[in-house]
């Protein structure tokens, strides 16, 4: 309708209304334009964020939700816990500093590898490291050396460490279809049972992907 608006609707709640600009002045179709690809863009990193948990050991906190850098948790092990109860997230985002200690989800009675594992991970999911604690895409991380002679070539330089203990690897992935880029895992063994000498750094049952990788003293 000239000078009237539709509606369009995106799944079975959101609706965005879109003005007919017909014979309107340009630069109010220009300021329309405007906000309609501002809100395609809000609604493109809402939906980033639905599907991502931010983790920072400088001022996060297990009380948050997790949902940015603002409200990031502290530890991995409570984003592993939001995670394999939640189907929507699919993917963690840890920042620079060392997982590990205190911070597990080590079960010593579960009788499989997750006892002898500072982590666990029982859900696909995509885990990147190398955070500063402010990036909005993943490819703003600051990387190292792109030499192909360079062992670490392109490893963040905000080092993100998963650190095991003693007689425990710093990780498990007991199931398929996980994705782990930009970590270091180090400083652990396998002489705990029931799979001792097995997986000293990263022990994968069903296979995994590793990016821009460490693993080292272990």
């Amino acid at each position: 309708t000239r000078g009237g608006f539709k509606c369009c609707e995106i799944g079975s709640t959101l609706k965005i209304f879109l003005f007919h600009f017909i014979a309107v002045p340009s630069f109010i179709r220009n300021i329309k334009l405007h906000v309609v690809v501002s809100l395609a863009l809000f609604l493109a990193s809402s939906a980033l964020n639905a599907s991502t948990l931010y983790v920072k050991q400088s001022g996060g906190d297990d009380a948050n939700n997790g949902s940015s850098w603002a409200n990031s948790l502290n530890t991995f092990s409570k984003a592993l816990e939001i995670a394999e109860t939640n189907a929507s997230i699919k993917a963690i985002w840890l920042a620079k500093g060392t997982y590990g200690g205190s911070d597990n989800n080590t079960d010593l009675a579960a009788g499989d590898e997750q006892s002898s594992s500072v982590f666990t991970i029982s859900k696909a999911l995509e885990i990147y490291g190398g955070f500063a604690g402010t990036e909005d895409s993943l490819d703003k991380r600051s990387h190292g050396g792109s030499s192909p002679h360079d062992t670490f070539a392109g490893h963040p330089t905000n080092e993100t460490i998963i650190q095991g203990a003693a007689g425990l690897r710093p990780i498990y992935l007991a199931v398929a279809n996980i994705e782990l880029d930009g970590i270091t895992f180090s400083r652990g063994g396998a002489s705990v049972a029931p799979v001792p000498g097995e997986g000293g750094g990263v022990y994968a049952k069903s296979g995994a992907t590793l990016w821009r990788c460490k693993v080292k003293n272990n």
